[in-house]
């Protein structure tokens, strides 16, 4: 299963979870950052520096560590 589809379940069971205001910002970092860096990843090869590429990916498109929280 890729990280894509997971983050995409976990997206769909937390609709019922949180406000809709939370789940839009959730959708909008997995749509913007996770989903561009880490698609076609399956998660049983996603490592450490997997996340920290895109960690740094963020940073260098201008956002702040802030933003990195709200991703991760």
């Amino acid at each position: 299963m890729t990280v894509s589809a997971v983050l995409a379940k976990w997206l769909d069971a937390e609709a019922n979870r949180v406000a809709p205001n939370t789940l839009d910002r959730y959708r909008v970092a997995f749509k913007l950052h996770i989903e561009p860096a880490l698609r076609p990843m399956r998660v049983s090869l996603l490592r450490p520096h997997h996340i920290e590429d895109l960690y740094n990916a963020v940073l260098a498109e201008g956002f702040s560590g802030a933003s990195i929280r709200k991703i991760h």
